[in-house]
């Protein structure tokens, strides 16, 4: 058990592209068929399980296909899901929903032998499927930022701060899978939300704030950049809180990069009459190659990525991901799954459902010697659950 949980050094980087792009076709093209609406549905779980546990030359090969498949059709459709929102930039619906969805199969799926270990977050460096997750997820939110009033920061703070308890009780209650190494041995998620949720609420300038965040980023990484630090927070000192839980706490500032960028970049995606810009998808793509260009750079001066460590690499590397899905998500705007629309206007509902249904799946079933067969069926009926 203890070889199969720990020290997975991730895959890929395009691999990764491939599974998460992969992922934003698979949702457009089972809304071009003939079939019921419930067997859609049951096409895109199974489609889902399938992508996160194939081989990579069939997920590239799905990618390419898909990819030309969805952007072609697109062009002749026009079955646009009504927006619950006053605004809404046309492709953050199918960009929130994958981003989502792909999250909660992850969380339940890397603790089955059938999820390939290359995906699961990496103990330290290298690439992964399930390491992009956290951050796609803040970068949907950026997108998504609202201005807010000092008494709704609060009320989103506590109510992240008190699930983040919960999640932290439960663990030790019923004796949940706990990786130290991810947050910490306190932390978790919703602490992260929490604390960026308060960070944003100090200032409302998407600016400012986005200044401050790859500020303080570039400072964590001078930091960490000396020797004697890196061997300290890799290290298993874990006396005092804050070396209990310091990834946790530097997560919070690349967190904050990442949501603070995406809310910048979405000023640029807004007419000054509050209409989306005419040049979307261009604004999109140039940031994307952008951040590609700047994790490449990143990449030889500071070295691979870590979600571990909140390095820089990190950080440019998950903000061309999210660009790059962001793209496709707008090519193929006019195509929207209606369930996908559902989950994207309910993501903490979604995803405090798919963490109590993990948990419970954890209580009950002992998952690395469920075989493969059977992890898939409950992989697939797990996720027709949120669709």
């Amino acid at each position: 058990t203890d070889d199969f949980y720990h020290n997975p050094t991730g895959t890929s980087w395009y691999e990764v592209a491939a599974v998460i792009l992969g992922a934003q076709m698979l949702s457009k093209l089972t809304v071009f068929n003939d079939w019921s609406h419930q067997a859609q549905q049951l096409a895109l779980a199974i489609a889902y399980v399938a992508l996160l546990t194939a081989s990579w030359w069939i997920v590239f090969a799905l990618t390419v296909i898909l990819s030309a498949t969805a952007i072609t059709t697109s062009r002749h459709t026009q079955s646009v899901a009504p927006s619950t929102r006053p605004f809404q930039l046309g492709f953050l619906t199918s960009f929130r929903g994958l981003c989502m969805m792909m999250t909660c199969v992850a969380i339940l799926a890397v603790d089955f032998t059938i999820f390939p270990r290359r995906f699961a977050k990496t103990s330290v460096f290298g690439f992964s499927v399930m390491d992009t997750g956290i951050a796609a997820m803040m970068a949907a939110a950026g997108f998504s930022h609202r201005a807010r009033s000092w008494q709704r920061t609060l009320y989103t703070v506590t109510a992240c701060s008190i699930l983040g308890l919960a999640r932290l009780a439960s663990v030790g209650i019923f004796n949940l899978n706990h990786h130290v190494g991810e947050y910490g041995r306190h932390w978790n998620f919703f602490f992260t939300i929490a604390s960026v949720q308060l960070l944003t609420g100090l200032v409302s300038n998407a600016r400012v704030q986005c200044v401050s965040s790859w500020v303080a980023l570039l400072s964590l990484q001078a930091w960490l950049q000396q020797p004697e630090q890196l061997t300290w927070f890799l290290s298993e000192d874990r006396v005092t809180l804050l070396g209990a839980n310091r990834e946790g706490f530097v997560n919070i500032i690349a967190m904050w990069c990442v949501y603070t960028t995406t809310w910048w970049l979405s000023t640029w995606l807004v007419s000054s009459d509050g209409t989306p810009a005419r040049k979307t998808g261009m604004i999109l793509g140039s940031f994307a190659w952008c951040f590609a260009l700047l994790t490449v750079s990143a990449y030889i001066i500071v070295g691979s990525p870590s979600r571990r460590l909140g390095n820089v690499t990190y950080v440019t590397w998950s903000l061309a991901l999210v660009l790059a899905t962001a793209v496709l998500s707008h090519l193929t705007r006019t195509i929207v799954n209606t369930s996908l629309h559902v989950v994207s206007q309910r993501m903490l509902p979604t995803f405090l459902v798919a963490n109590v249904v993990t948990g419970a799946v954890n209580a009950c079933v002992n998952t690395v010697d469920t075989s493969n067969v059977m992890a898939a069926v409950l992989l697939v009926c797990y996720t027709r659950l949120f669709l």
